[in-house]
């Protein structure tokens, strides 16, 4: 479980992360792809109200990531993504690595 810096190259990269890996960090841009624990990541993420962490679930229900601005997509608490090019929610308003961050519903409770 090292901490790695992974680097991207001209074109689409595929990221692999597995629970356990340590806490990496990706430099690269654009529409690459992020497999985590054999799924590819592909979704959107939605703020929860009041605070700076979105919120991605599979339909499975089986597979849930918090991101946190700036760039720091926590797995678990052994395992997460920090996106060096991507500081802010903003960044990903292209779809970086299949993410979509959004607002959530007007009727969404507020966070505790």
């Amino acid at each position: 479980a090292d901490n790695d810096t992974l680097i991207g190259g001209d074109g689409i990269d595929t990221y692999v992360i597995n629970n356990g890996d340590g806490h990496d960090t990706i430099i690269d841009d654009g529409l690459n792809i992020l497999k985590i624990n054999g799924k590819i990541v592909v979704g959107i993420f939605t703020r929860v109200e009041g605070t700076n962490s979105y919120v991605f679930t599979s339909d499975d229900r089986n597979f849930t990531m918090t991101f946190n601005s700036p760039g720091k997509l926590t797995i678990d608490g052994s395992t997460s993504v920090t996106f060096a090019n991507q500081t802010s929610a903003d960044d990903f308003a292209n779809h970086d690595f299949g993410i979509s961050l959004t607002e959530p519903p007007d009727d969404a409770p507020a966070a505790p």
